[in-house]
């Protein structure tokens, strides 16, 4: 790429010849532009300028209930799903499979167990959950689905009629989120509306205990709250974020109410970020790791655990 116009020019002062070897030069330029040669006589492919758009088609690409195909990618088969996609036993089930084969193992840096150690964890959270069938229900709005969780109470069979339900104190119902502001406005919801079997209106009205570190103060106090707020025989319903459940459960805070089937719903709806409890690694690992514990102490209850992604 030495070449000037002088040592072009200096040949000749005929206009033409001029022209002709400008031409030579620009189209010299152009080649080594097009071929990346850098100077050194080496050709280089140049650059593409745009990723690889996939086709609207393989990116919605779906089975016929709604599940992602199972060679999509886990990232992938989170983002094509949607509150309402899986309701189905199945569905869950395969949702939560996903989840367990996938992460926790599989996205972060830790040094990932065996698949021995997965199989195991696989096998023993299938064993003690029942994935409650919410097929038959209308499917919640993409937005402002919370009077959906009274249809999923009412389908799971759970009677929070009575203020004081026999076996003493202890939760009914856990609703799993993704971050404490959320699980806060699901607790208000629940509060005013209450679960009963008129689809969300007010009527049943119920306590709830709101297990995550909204409204400040320091760990110990927040523990001692949801200590307060578990014992309480009112309380038939907790909200919560999945690691502050877990750690409240290992503390011997947290409790099912002994003689019922306990329901967890997991909330898939998504933040402003189109993020959820699935997408979120952190809350995901949380998730798998709380069932784990949750199956065990139901095994020791001798009852199912109700499971359901709404």
């Amino acid at each position: 790429m030495g070449d000037s116009l002088d040592e072009n020019f200096s040949l000749t002062d005929d206009k033409s010849s001029k022209i002709s070897a400008l031409a030579r030069l620009l189209k010299r330029k152009r080649a080594a532009a097009a071929t990346n040669t850098h100077g050194d006589g080496v050709a280089r492919p140049k650059k593409a300028t745009k990723k690889k758009r996939k086709s609207k088609e393989e990116a919605d690409e779906r089975t016929s209930s709604g599940v992602a195909p199972p060679q999509m990618g886990f990232k992938a088969f989170l983002r094509t799903l949607s509150p309402g996609d899986c309701r189905t036993p199945e569905d869950q089930q395969q949702l939560l499979e996903r989840c367990i084969d996938g992460p926790p193992h599989t996205d972060n840096s830790e040094e990932a167990p065996g698949d021995e150690a997965a199989a195991k964890t696989k096998q023993h959270i299938l064993a003690g959950v029942s994935f409650l069938d919410h097929s038959s229900l209308p499917p919640p709005p993409s937005s402002g689905h919370l009077p959906y969780i009274p249809l999923c109470v009412e389908a799971a069979d759970i009677d929070l009629s009575s203020p004081q339900p026999p076996g003493g104190p202890g939760v009914m119902v856990l609703v799993l989120t993704h971050a404490a502001a959320r699980a806060h406005d699901i607790s208000q919801w629940i509060s005013v509306h209450g679960l009963g079997k008129e689809g969300g209106d007010i009527g049943n009205a119920v306590r709830t205990a709101l297990l995550c570190s909204y409204g400040g103060g320091r760990k110990k106090e927040q523990l001692d709250r949801h200590r307060d707020d578990i014992l309480n025989p009112k309380t038939l319903v907790a909200v919560g974020v999945p690691g502050r459940v877990k750690r409240v459960l290992e503390q011997g805070v947290f409790r099912f109410r002994r003689g019922c089937s306990p329901l967890v719903l997991v909330d898939m709806q998504p933040n402003v970020k189109s993020m959820n409890l699935l997408t979120l690694p952190e809350t995901r690992r949380d998730l798998v790791a709380l069932l784990e514990v949750l199956t065990a102490e139901r095994e020791r209850a001798a009852g199912p655990l109700n499971l359901a992604f709404f």
